[in-house]
């Protein structure tokens, strides 16, 4: 089933189980044989010496009643033989009720890459319920929209564009999540605005979010918000009067307004007024009116370099879009300053992060595929986050990021990892079985690595090819021994047959309780209860038998079973009772569950060989009377 060193394991548990089955054999003749010696030997000494003591501490034995369920077995015996024949019949419970039957595959980290395709396959077939592995779970591989939905369900959001998922300071809404795409899988090597496009976007994107705005300063923000109505196109086209214009760029009104008359224009744009601010005879008027001062001049004329930029389209890096913006706040506080800027990392940072966010919204694809740990990861680790970033927000991210690994670290290990199946098929049936063989063979085909199939199905499977005939031999070899001694000792083929026929079926009543109950039975635990059940609880059978056979040589079939309960019922559930009570509690006792399961089967094991016993053997020796009891005992009577 499983290949290399999977086969020598399961194969080495093969051997160890025989090993244990002979071990097991081996001890319990010796326990017999010794117990036996104990009997003949030293029992009887011991009730010699203390005899006295035993007489005076005498009390009354409890009597049990028996006198009824006697006259029962007697009048319902051949009903009760009958269901004895039925009560082989197959389990139909699991058919009704089906317990989830989990299938996990252990491969190859090597393999990693080929489990979405394995995914795929094994999600449509039937009787699969579910299919969890790391690349369909932690290493799903999402786009942003889906990343955001999967983030969102993860935080009881209702995965809408407008939900947000607060992150202390951090806000990771549905445009974060493709700006963190973006800036993972970007070159950004072609981005360049116009700064009608940046301005523009930033008055509208921007400013509007206070985790974006919180990265500007107060000249920053006041010339964006003072400039940005007039950085687009259409402002600077628009027809204004000479107060309109005034109040925009600080010039005397009564001078705009005699440039105005001299244009023979009552309303001017912005264009037309630095396009007419440049002929030479504007010009010589003006300086002969002394109408603008030196303040008025660099202010047009700065503003002449920002009306041209955007008029002519002229594209920027973010590298030059944050001069710009600096220009624009220096000369918006200073109009007649002519110093240089120096672009500083704050505005540098601010600036690429407008851009990222411009194109990662416009350039975005949906190709781009993360894992929510990679996604985590790149918020951790990317410069371009870090001005979002203040300690009590790395630190829950952080926090996230070790749920993800303590998450990861339950689905790949150093070498292997796990892909498990939870199906609705029936453990042991030929449906569940072929869906193990069709597994393998999937396995055998898709994967490069070294893999294991693990669980009851795949278990029975392996164990099928060498266990199912071993177990079997065992069993044969374990009635016709009994058979044999029985037959030896009664003379009388029918007592073994049914003796043995009794007590097998006495195991097979304890595996359909243990499934009734939901119990898993190793095969150890099976091996053992079987040895017990046919080794030792036959005596409790064969004691039954016995006094039945005594009893009938002097009197009638029911009076015969009323006299054999009243003799052996007191030996039977004596010794019974102790095996099941005290492997019971043992089965609490011991740390290692293994051991503990296999107490409380034996203590059921015991427990159905007791009913077996009581309930089932005296109706089947009333009604197999005649061929049971020797012929010189009075079978005539009822």
């Amino acid at each position: 089933m499983v290949r290399s060193d999977g086969v020598d394991h399961l194969r080495n548990f093969a051997h160890l189980a025989s090993d244990f089955r002979a071990d097991l054999g081996v001890v319990l003749a010796k326990g017999v044989f010794i117990s036996l010696l104990c009997v003949f030997t030293v029992l009887p000494g011991l009730i010699i010496l203390f005899d006295k003591l035993i007489k005076k501490t005498a009390k009354k034995s409890l009597t049990v009643p028996t006198g009824g369920l006697a006259r029962f077995e007697f009048s319902a015996r051949i009903v009760i033989a009958i269901l004895f024949i039925f009560v082989f019949n197959q389990d139909a419970v699991n058919k009704v009720f089906p317990r989830d039957n989990r299938f996990v595959l252990l491969y190859s980290n090597s393999d990693e890459d080929k489990m979405e395709d394995m995914v795929e396959i094994m999600s449509t077939k039937d009787g699969v319920t579910a299919v969890n592995t790391y690349s369909n779970t932690l290493g799903s591989r999402m786009d942003a929209d889906t990343m955001f939905g999967y983030i969102s369900s993860m935080m009881g959001l209702d995965g809408s564009e407008s939900s947000s998922s607060p992150l202390g300071d951090f806000t990771l809404d549905a445009q974060m999540v493709r700006f963190l795409y973006y800036d993972h899988y970007s070159s950004r090597s072609d981005e360049r605005l116009t700064l009608e496009e940046f301005i523009g976007f930033v008055n509208s994107a921007i400013l509007s979010n206070p985790l974006y705005a919180s990265q500007l300063d107060e000249a920053s923000l006041k010339a964006l918000k003072e400039f940005g109505p007039l950085c687009s196109k259409a402002a600077l086209t628009s027809d204004r009067t000479p107060a309109e214009i005034s109040a925009m760029f600080g010039i005397d009104q009564d001078a705009l307004k005699l440039l105005m008359t001299y244009l023979n224009v009552n309303t001017i744009s912005i264009v037309e007024l630095l396009e007419g601010l440049q002929r030479s005879e504007v010009q010589f008027a003006l300086s002969l009116s002394n109408a603008l001062g030196q303040k008025e001049k660099d202010t047009i004329s700065f503003y002449k370099s920002i009306v041209d930029s955007i008029m002519s389209e002229k594209t920027y890096t973010s590298s030059e879009m944050a001069y710009m913006l600096l220009l624009i706040s220096d000369r918006a506080a200073n109009p007649s300053s002519t110093a240089i800027p120096n672009v500083d990392d704050k505005t540098k940072k601010y600036t690429d992060l407008v851009y990222e966010l411009y194109f990662s919204d416009k350039n975005y694809k949906s190709s781009w595929k993360m894992t929510i740990e990679e996604l985590f990861n790149h918020v951790l680790e990317s410069e371009t986050f870090d001005i979002f970033l203040d300690d009590d927000t790395r630190t829950i991210l952080n926090a996230v990021r070790i749920g993800l690994l303590s998450g990861k670290s339950q689905l790949i290990g150093k070498d292997h990892s796990l892909f498990v199946m939870n199906t609705i098929l029936v453990d042991g049936e030929d449906e569940s079985m072929n869906f193990t063989k069709e597994l393998d063979e999937l396995c055998s085909e898709k994967l490069d690595g070294e893999y294991y199939l693990i669980g009851s199905t795949p278990m029975a499977v392996e164990m099928s090819k060498s266990f199912k005939s071993e177990l079997n031999k065992i069993t044969l070899i374990t009635a016709i021994a009994i058979f044999i001694v029985v037959l030896v000792t009664f003379r009388n083929i029918m007592i073994p047959l049914i003796l043995v026929l009794l007590i097998q079926c006495s195991v097979y009543i304890t595996m359909f309780v243990m499934s009734v109950m939901g119990a898993d039975m190793n095969y150890l635990a099976l091996l053992i209860v079987q040895s017990l059940l046919m080794g030792a609880t036959i005596d409790y059978a064969i004691v039954f038998t016995n006094f039945y056979i005594e009893k009938r040589l002097d009197r009638g079939k029911k009076e015969a079973l009323i006299s054999t309960y009243k003799a052996s019922i007191r030996t039977i559930l004596t010794s019974g009772m102790i095996m099941v009570f005290i492997t019971w509690i043992m089965g609490y006792v011991f740390e290692d569950p293994s051991v503990g399961q296999i107490c409380h089967i034996i203590s059921i094991g015991v427990a159905c060989a007791l009913v077996m016993i009581l309930l089932f053997l005296p109706a089947i020796l009333a009604a197999c009377d005649r061929v049971i009891v020797p012929k010189r005992a009075s079978t005539d009577q009822p």
